[in-house]
């Protein structure tokens, strides 16, 4: 990559920080100290992948969490560059690359999900990474080598990319087959993403088991599938059926059931042992959930309203309350970074002065502007079949994004707001190609002529 490129990602990539730089440090999220610790000591957390715990460690070299933002907004910035070198003329090239980062940072949620200590913002640059290698096919190798690489990460540092990856190219796979003459989509890019895709898949258990857990994905699946079915209502109507024959230990809760099942600890689930204590009997619940038309109802019922509620729900602002004595990121920061503990207490977020209700106002508008614009260029006649390729393979990804997170975790606004900022990338690439866009561009080039001379 030639230096003005480089010059290009730099800038971008610590634009993206800004909401990092205002807060003082890096946000955090109850979560965050479950990803430290496990990075350090280098144990597989009970319910997710150790690989964003590895990044945390080694981007940051075990000194400064300025340097795993960082990490992570110049891994995602040199993406969207990569959209940028393939879709718009040079011409326009920087301009608009700029314009949508500090576009998406002053307007959008972008910079707070790259700003915070949390696996999320990999969920976008796995989106970008199967856009890639999907819809450029002019890329050189070595590019498609690194685009691989950042997309195999994406997906490894959580259970929902990976999910949400199956899906995209499940819904990529079915228009290749309905549009094949159109050439559309090729095969040749859908059969490499579908290789780097699996191989993401089969790192995660080999890793798991290299590292002496079983061979499989995650330990505690059954217990994040349970609260599902509690929060639907499925468990409580099984359970009334089933406990007169069944001698489930669940049976004696079964009127008592919290709605925040996990992490409540006087759930059924710590009074009958624990996660693993309860694996088995979980699992024989779902076989006879699942394969009954009674229960399959309301879970598919239930799956389509919570995508479509997630969908819709990307404000920003749920995942930065303060964490402070006691909390998991204060007492993991105070370990392994000692000398940055001081500047965290002393950051916004620990004061409670992060407000986003002006943000989150002005997202929603600009998203659901983006939305609709998307969707007017795919009804139009006038629109390229190559542009609106574009613009609906990143609907099918958000899409996606919310029928994986949705119905397997809940409708929880970071999930979406993480990669509903991606709808204004399509619009950006194809601004160059449009004459009003051209137009303004030449009015500002003899100006711009005008003032120098």
């Amino acid at each position: 990559m030639k230096l003005r490129p480089l010059v290009l990602v730099l800038i971008a990539g610590v634009v993206a920080c800004f909401m990092g730089f205002y807060n003082n440090f890096p946000l955090v999220f109850p979560d965050t100290g479950t990803y430290i610790s496990s990075g350090f000591i280098n144990e597989v957390p009970v319910d997710r992948p150790i690989f964003y715990g590895w990044f945390l460690r080694h981007a940051s070299l075990a000194e400064s969490l300025w340097l795993a933002i960082l990490g992570q907004s110049l891994l995602l910035s040199l993406l969207l560059y990569y959209f940028f070198r393939q879709f718009v003329e040079a011409r326009y090239r920087g301009f608009l690359y700029l314009g949508f980062v500090f576009f998406c940072t002053l307007f959008t949620g972008l910079s707070v999900h790259v700003s915070t200590l949390m696996p999320d913002i990999f969920a976008p640059m796995m989106i970008m990474g199967l856009g890639l290698l999907l819809l450029a096919p002019a890329l050189r190798v070595l590019d498609k080598v690194i685009i691989s690489v950042i997309l195999f990460y994406s997906m490894a540092v959580h259970y929902a990319h990976l999910f949400t990856a199956f899906l995209i190219l499940a819904a990529v796979t079915l228009l290749y087959l309905v549009y094949r003459k159109r050439q559309a989509i090729r095969l040749r890019p859908l059969l490499l993403s579908w290789g780097v895709v699996l191989l993401s898949a089969l790192l995660i258990p080999t890793v798991n088991w290299m590292m002496g857990e079983a061979f499989g994905l995650s330990k505690g699946g059954h217990v994040f599938m349970m609260q599902r079915l509690v929060h639907w209502g499925v468990v409580e109507e099984y359970l009334d059926e089933a406990c007169p024959e069944k001698g489930y230990r669940f049976c004696e809760y079964k009127d008592d059931i919290p709605l925040n099942f996990i992490w409540n600890q006087e759930s059924p689930l710590y009074k009958t042992g624990g996660w693993m204590e309860n694996k088995e009997e979980y699992q024989a619940i779902f076989g006879e959930v699942f394969t009954d038309w009674q229960y399959q109802r309301i879970i598919l019922t239930r799956s389509f309203e919570t995508t479509l509620e997630l969908f819709f729900s990307f404000d920003v602002g749920d995942t930065t309350a303060p964490e402070l004595e006691g909390s998991s990121p204060f007492e993991t920061i105070k370990i392994w970074f000692p000398e940055q503990w001081r500047r965290y207490l002393f950051s916004r977020q620990s004061f409670k002065k992060l407000d986003f209700t002006l943000l989150n106002y002005v997202q929603r508008v600009v998203l659901l502007g983006g939305l609709f614009i998307s969707i007017l260029l795919l009804l139009s006649r006038r629109v390229p079949l190559p542009q609106k390729v574009l613009v609906g393979f990143f609907l099918i990804c958000l899409l996606a994004n919310a029928m994986a997170c949705g119905p397997l975790s809940g409708v929880f606004a970071r999930y979406q707001s993480r990669v509903m900022w991606l709808i204004l990338l399509p619009l950006f690439l194809l601004a160059a190609q449009y004459p009003w866009f051209r137009r303004l561009w030449e009015r500002w080039e003899i100006k711009d002529e005008t003032v120098n001379s």
